[in-house]
């Protein structure tokens, strides 16, 4: 948040050669289970949960107080999966691999 701070006070503070405000725009990759809703009971990874919706309340507060120097896009991607993986076989390659 301190990052995007600052370069909302340079972004209002610089205007363009027409006379315009910069605008900001900022794309924050964050995950399908993330918790923008901090008191919800959750029941599995809780604070990756909270912590990555946290982050997406403070940026769309932070647009939202600086509309004309700050925009925000958070995307949410969903679980991606291979050709050759199957719906079952997606955990294959979550663990760590040893070769002998």
């Amino acid at each position: 948040m301190a990052g995007a701070r600052k370069i909302t006070s340079i972004c209002a503070a610089t205007t363009t050669a027409a006379g315009m405000k910069h605008k900001f725009r900022f794309v924050y990759l964050s995950v399908d289970p993330a918790e923008r809703n901090q008191t919800k009971p959750l029941w599995f990874m809780q604070d990756y949960r909270r912590i990555r919706g946290e982050v997406e309340n403070e940026l769309r507060a932070h647009a939202e107080a600086y509309r004309d120097a700050f925009e925000v896009c958070i995307l949410r991607p969903g679980m991606v999966l291979g050709k050759e993986m199957g719906f079952f076989g997606y955990g294959e390659g979550l663990g760590a691999e040893c070769e002998s």
